[in-house]
């Protein structure tokens, strides 16, 4: 039986997941179904699936700059009642009191930063005592006057102060550079209906009367949006922030942008609005909005359908002018200087771009389906067809990369690595949606990607002149380490094995009859169960070494300690760690085990009739804290 959750494989009488604890559900077969039209998927962060390493931290997002009030034209934005850019103060609320400020987390790996530029070299004569070029020369008497040490050690203070100022704000307000360092975790306690909410290891001394929901967060996991049972809209920061971004929201009508700076949503009314984190205040941007809102990576710019007499008409807003652009479409993407605007025709099936003086081209029609992907700047799209899997740079004409392939995604994503923020972009009167990716990186050439080929993944390179260089296929299940440099997979008989990705692909076979395994970060030990149910190590081209035995589930934490379940039931087993050649019983009665980014959860003493656990966490060791009790 697999989880709908994390997916993973758990014995068929298992009640529970034994990887990340969500109960589980025989499914039901209907004989005969009728086909259903496709949900629109959910705006949810994506889960860490492997281990991998991002690219260099970049500076910190420059926020979105609040503009003046701008009076509203007549014929722009039609029912605006009131000027875009009203700056309206953030409600007060006095039933969550401010997080008291916590220790800022240690999660791994700490993204470095960018090193001072050194000034350029000067050039001089070269000397010896007070002669130069051969010729003595006497020694000049010296300028310098004592205040002026004074004021120039003044002086470098205060640049340092202003340096390590702006990147303590930057690390606050989270820096949107696809390296991912922590996460956001909430935990209900039924029995005093409250939510607790953590990032990391840390609770935010804040707990909410009724449940909260995770529903999204920017691409590095500094800025986390939750919502109420009640429609109230909440952001927290990886530093411990937490307040209230606006109540009574429209379900599914809000984003964030990639660097944690700003969000973008409508109230139930339909008014659009910005929130911007930092200044805790928030604009008005227009009324009678009737799509999701889509923002530009760094905040600056938005793209949204404004209901007109039965037509939804395309805007573009930069934060001081609006732009009318086009009727009848739906808004996909819009880059920070708008020279990027994606839209999509539903009813053509066809994508474009454009700018904001309305000069339009058609990328492309028959489109497969409403799924694109993005590079940083947005100049790059990716998506696919009716003939397969095409890429458009510039707004260019569009190339095809692949006929086979149904989609493309990096294999260096999430789990701290190269994230990817998302937005689902959903229509009041098109039955349609748009599902948009934009990864952190510059551009797709000498990317390692895979795809889903059929019944099968395959894994190849991207070139620069856009050809798919195939390195491995045929595979069930697959991980690659931080580098993408090493790829484990298991083929559809359960045979593991290793595949070094250099100029060529290398293959080796690791094991027969594989039933589960996992990685370290950097690819060099490979954890798996064989068919016994024995748990075994291998590390590079050694010869595997066997752990224990009755095995049935093993995860892996971010700084490579291994976690297994021996003699699990289905609810309840014994949880070991183990690292470096040792491992310790952690918990005889453990329910679930949930590695995530830069900390560890498990639940044990676990009440099956009330689907509650006690909660124990860890942060870089295997020294777990009790944090909560009786918890769903």
């Amino acid at each position: 039986m697999f989880c709908s959750n994390c997916g993973k494989k758990n014995d068929d009488d298992a009640l529970f997941c034994a990887y990340c604890g969500t109960k589980l559900e025989v499914p039901v077969v209907e004989s005969e179904p009728a086909p259903v039209e496709e949900a629109a998927p959910v705006a949810e962060p994506i889960p860490a699936t492997t281990t991998e390493t991002a690219p260099v931290a970049e500076p910190a997002a420059v926020p979105v700059v609040e503009p003046a009030p701008v009076p509203v034209t007549p014929d722009p934005i039609p029912h605006t009642a009131e000027p875009i850019g009203v700056t309206v103060a953030a409600p007060a609320v006095d039933s969550v009191p401010e997080a008291v400020p916590a220790e800022t987390p240690q999660a791994a790996p700490i993204p470095q930063a960018a090193p001072i530029p050194q000034a350029a070299p000067v050039n001089v004569n070269q000397t010896t005592g007070n002669t130069v070029n051969g010729e003595t020369k006497a020694k000049p008497k010296s300028k310098f006057k004592p205040w002026m040490f004074i004021a120039g050690g003044g002086a470098l203070i205060l640049i340092i102060a202003i340096i390590v100022g702006v990147i303590i704000a930057a690390t606050k307000l989270g820096g949107g550079n696809g390296k991912v360092t922590g996460s956001f975790n909430t935990f209900y306690d039924p029995a005093e209906d409250i939510t607790y909410i953590f990032y990391n290891e840390k609770n935010f001394n804040n707990w909410f009367e009724g449940q909260v929901y995770l529903v999204q967060q920017n691409d590095d996991n500094t800025v986390a949006l939750l919502m109420d049972d009640e429609d109230t809209l909440y952001y927290a920061t990886s530093s411990y922030k937490m307040d209230i971004v606006d109540y009574d929201i429209k379900s599914s009508r809000f984003t964030i942008s990639d660097d944690g700076s700003t969000i973008a949503y409508l109230d139930n009314d339909n008014t659009l609005y910005t929130f911007n984190i930092k200044s805790g205040r928030k604009n008005t941007i227009a009324y009678d909005v009737s799509t999701t809102p889509v923002i530009s990576p760094k905040g600056k710019a938005l793209l949204f359908n404004i209901e007109d007499d039965g037509d939804d008409t395309l805007y573009a807003y930069n934060g001081r002018k609006d732009y009318k652009l086009t009727r009848d479409v739906l808004p996909i993407a819009i880059s920070d200087d708008m020279r990027y605007i994606y839209y999509m025709d539903p009813e053509k099936s066809a994508v474009y771009i454009t700018d904001k003086n309305s000069n339009s081209n058609k990328i492309s029609g028959d489109l497969a389906d409403y799924y694109f992907t993005f590079n940083n700047d947005l100049s790059q799209i990716l998506f696919t067809t009716d003939s397969g899997l095409y890429i458009s740079e510039r707004g260019g004409d569009k190339v095809k990369l692949s006929g086979s392939y149904s989609g493309l995604d990096l294999v260096t994503t999430r789990n701290g690595y190269q994230a990817r923020g998302y937005n689902t972009v959903f229509s009041d009167n098109m039955s349609s949606y748009a599902l948009c990716f934009h990864y952190p990186i510059a551009t797709f050439a000498n990317q390692v990607c895979y795809a889903n080929s059929g019944d099968s993944y395959e894994v190849f390179r991207l070139t620069n002149d856009w050809q798919c260089e195939k390195l491995v296929g045929g595979m069930d299940y697959f991980m690659v380490d931080k580098n993408a440099s090493v790829l484990y997979y298991t083929s559809s008989d359960d045979t593991l094995y290793r595949v070094r990705l250099g100029a060529k692909a290398i293959s080796d076979k690791i094991r027969d009859d594989v039933y589960d395994y996992t990685i370290t970060s950097n690819g060099t030990e490979v954890f798996f169960i064989d068919k016994d149910d024995a748990l075994y190590i291998q590390k590079g081209n050694g010869k595997p070494k066997k752990i224990a035995d009755d095995v049935t589930s093993l995860g892996i934490t971010y700084d490579g300690v291994l976690l297994y379940f021996t003699e699990y039931d289905g609810y309840t087993g014994e949880l070991y760690y183990y690292k470096g050649g040792r491992k310790k019983l952690l918990n005889d009665e453990a329910n679930f085990f949930r590695p995530e980014m830069g900390v560890t959860f498990y639940g044990a003493n676990g009440d099956i009739n009330k689907g509650t656990n006690d909660i124990y966490v860890t942060k870089k060791g295997v020294a777990f804290t009790l944090i909560l009790q009786e918890v769903e």
